[in-house]
């Protein structure tokens, strides 16, 4: 299996010492980066796009809708936008989802319970390694 590379956007620095502790926990491999903000993020994948298999989007940097910043890294990289919320709405999620999240998962402060949540990663980390595998043969 391939190693999943995961950015985690999110602008509250508890949330992310959690959210790599939880991803240090999988039975998947991942290297994780971070950011703090979209701008960041945006620079980040502006740069290495290609080196970013999943992108854990907070679903409120800074208290606002990151419906934008979806869009605006849709635009940049083909890469898959998990967002997580603290939201239980369905309206909510689904507005994410037209924006062309991936997947939404709500945001859990006990590490079990997100340790279970970010499991379902795992699918991710096949499609990672064809992607790696295409790029391989497209190089040769």
């Amino acid at each position: 299996m391939a190693v999943l590379n995961i950015l985690i956007v999110e602008d509250n620095a508890g949330d992310r010492r959690l959210l790599r502790l939880a991803l240090l926990e999988q039975a998947y491999e991942c290297m994780v980066d971070e950011v703090d903000g979209a701008e960041a993020a945006l620079e980040m994948l502006a740069q290495n796009a290609a080196s970013v298999d999943v992108v854990l989007l907070d679903g409120r940097l800074n208290g606002a809708n990151s419906t934008s910043v979806i869009d605006r890294i849709k635009g940049l990289a083909g890469t898959h936008i998990v967002v997580l919320t603290g939201s239980s709405s369905k309206a909510e999620h689904a507005e994410f989802i037209s924006h062309g999240a991936d997947a939404v998962m709500e945001k859990t402060a006990e590490l079990d319970g997100l340790i279970e949540n970010l499991s379902k990663l795992k699918r991710y980390a096949g499609l990672a390694k064809i992607r790696s595998n295409l790029r391989q043969q497209l190089q040769s």
